[in-house]
């Protein structure tokens, strides 16, 4: 959350000043500042955020809702495509109620994201294996980026994608 705010006052005041110096000036007021300990978008994306809505416990949570709600129409929609409405009624049912997405649902950190993220990069892959379009390729790229934009951990969720494309 800290850092999230560091990042929203940065762009509210100290862009066009040396972000490390800022950082490290904010960092004497809020130690709790964990920029460089964590790949870096997440971060951003809560400084975006807050610079837009505000800084509140409500406006972060509010942004993990929005992630949850985007990782849940994902799931819908590759479900409905493939195998119709019932099913991804279902699949969205399965996934929302399991326990690991309601705990990420309840405290602000990467982990919904970087599950957005990597589960786009496999259905991405899954459509690129079934039509091997450049453009599915290259979307593989993009969310295996981001989701390692996100997390140290993420590695962990994309090697299967790597080891897919190898295949």
């Amino acid at each position: 959350f800290v850092t999230g705010v560091m990042v929203a006052d940065y762009l509210r005041t100290g862009v066009g000043t040396n972000p490390l110096t800022f950082a490290e000036q904010y960092y004497l007021r809020s130690p709790k500042v964990a920029f460089g300990r964590w790949p870096p978008l997440f971060h951003v994306v809560q400084g975006v955020v807050y610079l837009l809505f505000g800084t509140s416990k409500l406006t972060a949570l509010a942004l993990i809702a929005l992630i949850s709600a985007l990782l849940m129409g994902a799931v819908f929609r590759r479900a409905n495509r493939d195998y119709g409405v019932h099913v991804a009624i279902i699949a969205v049912s399965l996934v929302g109620g399991s326990f690991i997405v309601r705990w990420h649902s309840r405290i602000v950190m990467s982990d919904l994201l970087a599950a957005l993220f990597c589960s786009l990069a496999v259905l991405a892959l899954a459509d690129y294996l079934q039509t091997r379009k450049p453009t599915q390729l290259a979307q593989v790229g993009l969310w295996t980026v981001l989701g390692l934009l996100l997390s140290i951990r993420t590695r962990f969720l994309v090697d299967p994608v790597v080891a897919g494309e190898a295949a």
